[in-house]
């Protein structure tokens, strides 16, 4: 990305092409490449998890830019792998990386590669994959809008649920999160003619541009936010460690990072390769 604007940092393609091969080397059929690892390079879990389908992403990421076949056959070795275990059994565990349960997180880069491959290969079996990822990662969204009483943070700051993701089943806030997965459905439209994938799209975008503070900020539960702000979740339930009361629900969080930003940033960016220069006007 950086080359692409005249900077030059070989050392970033340097550190990304060691990374790759120390994946690759040690890549098994038994549990692909693995959960946890020491700074030793030894595996400190062996077990079962789909969260290697990120590395999948790199390693044809990487493919693409130096054309080294290597990456290319361990990314299809490792995804045929990983789809006859974990996604043709609909099981997608381990991408929220703060809890090891079932999440929608982990669907994200098997639709992603899938439709890489189905490009790069035109092999339709991987179209297959695509749909059932989208699928399942679909699943955890609100298809509706639950009503909230007119003293909750929802009501107030005009929130609504549907087009949400839950986030796992350990943490079943609603996150940004869908938003990264945007372009993607919007590929799968172009591909299968079925204009239901945009209309989610569109659902997913809209849900996680939602409580941006407006310019020149604001005073929100006391905390003063500047412009762009996002909280990171939105707790529909009574549930949350982070509630201010036991009864407390449809309230958001203070809790401000940067990812939403930069996966809305991302998301606006592929669109314009997705759908060509006036991608984003299929998200007004």
């Amino acid at each position: 990305m950086l080359k692409s604007i005249g900077i030059k940092r070989e050392r970033y393609l340097d550190f990304a092409i060691r990374l790759c091969d120390f994946f690759v080397d040690h890549y098994n059929e038994k549990d692909g490449f693995g959960i946890r690892w020491t700074m030793q390079g030894t595996r400190a879990d062996s077990g079962s998890n789909t969260s290697g389908g990120f590395l999948i992403m790199a390693l044809l990421e990487l493919f693409r830019e130096i054309r080294e076949t290597k990456y290319f056959d361990c990314a299809k070795r490792a995804f045929l792998m990983y789809r006859t275990r974990d996604i043709d059994n609909f099981i997608f565990t381990g991408g929220a990386i703060d809890c090891g349960g079932m999440d929608k997180e982990c669907a994200y880069p098997w639709i992603v590669t899938a439709l890489d491959l189905l490009e790069m290969t035109g092999d339709e079996k991987y179209l297959e994959t695509a749909l059932k990822a989208a699928g399942y990662f679909w699943s955890w969204a609100f298809q509706y809008d639950a009503l909230y009483p007119p003293e909750s943070d929802f009501s107030k700051y005009g929130y609504y649920t549907s087009g949400g993701t839950a986030v796992s089943t350990l943490h079943p806030a609603i996150d940004l999160w869908g938003i990264i997965v945007v372009p993607e459905y919007f590929r799968q439209a172009q591909i299968t003619g079925d204009d239901i994938w945009k209309q989610r799209a569109v659902a997913l975008w809209r849900n996680a541009t939602l409580c941006i503070t407006p310019k020149g900020g604001a005073m929100i539960l006391g905390h003063r936010r500047p412009y762009g702000l996002q909280s990171e979740a939105f707790f529909q339930t009574r549930w949350t460690r982070y509630r201010r009361t036991c009864e407390a629900r449809g309230h958001i969080n203070d809790m401000y990072v940067i990812w939403p930003a930069a996966y809305r940033l991302a998301a606006l960016d592929k669109m314009l390769r997705v759908c060509g220069e006036n991608g984003w006007d299929y998200l007004r």
